[in-house]
């Protein structure tokens, strides 16, 4: 009896499923190591002086410095306001999920520091947030398969940043839905710290969820950066 219980569930569309009543997508961009900036900007002119390159970095860097602390003061309000515990983070997915907490763990008891910033800005907000204290943990967004088989280049988790981007929408869109699922297993309020190119609303109605969607957070890095200009063209070709 319990097994046919069971089964009849995981068959009901996931509007009829238990799931959030909300999902917030914080909206947000990614760190850039110093090397993989310049990396991709000596791809794109072979010219460039070391100096525009420092230059480009350093108006990134800071940039994204600011963003960031714009996402952690959204965050700290979802948190206060809906009680949460953790939230769910882009680019982190079931396999690397635990290696990536070890290093924010690792950062906030003092054993990992001279790996990252004095602001441990390559950790991203919600992680800057678990070494303050503010928030216990994160959750992965990603399914595994579907993240990497949407951007073969990029599977190294949130810390990694991708030397070139094959953008296939297909592929961008069934990693949406695996996003989306793992949302919907949380209770109440879902937070989701993604990318604003990201846009979940079609997911959800594929998908035949009814709750609320709201994308939030202001995204401020400077188009002066052509790494950023150029890999945001791509995400939302």
């Amino acid at each position: 009896m319990y097994r046919i219980l069971f089964i009849t569930v995981c068959l009901l569309p996931v509007s009829v499923q238990a799931q959030p009543h909300t999902i917030i997508q914080v909206c947000g961009n990614h760190y850039v190591s110093p090397e993989d900036f310049a990396a991709d900007l000596k791809a794109q002119n072979n010219s460039v002086t070391r100096e525009e390159i420092d230059t480009e970095y350093h108006n990134f860097l800071e940039s994204i410095r600011s963003e960031q602390r714009g996402q952690m003061m959204t965050l700290n309000d979802l948190i206060k306001r809906h009680q949460l515990k953790a939230v769910y983070v882009e680019g982190v997915t079931e396999k690397n999920v635990k290696e990536f907490l070890r290093l924010v763990h690792s950062v906030k008891n003092g054993a990992a520091i001279q790996r990252v910033s004095s602001d441990f800005v390559e950790l991203g907000a919600a992680s800057r947030l678990i070494v303050s204290g503010e928030l216990q943990t994160l959750l992965p967004a990603e399914e595994s398969a579907a993240y990497e088989a949407s951007n073969p280049a990029n599977s190294g988790g949130p810390l990694e940043f991708a030397k070139k981007i094959e953008f296939d929408k297909n592929a961008n869109e069934r990693r949406e839905d695996a996003i989306v699922r793992n949302l919907l297993k949380a209770e109440g309020t879902a937070v989701i710290l993604l990318g604003k190119d990201h846009n979940l609303r079609d997911n959800l109605n594929r998908l035949g969820a009814s709750c609320k969607y709201i994308k939030t957070g202001r995204v401020d890095v400077k188009q002066s950066s052509s790494v950023f200009k150029r890999r945001q063209d791509l995400l939302v070709k």
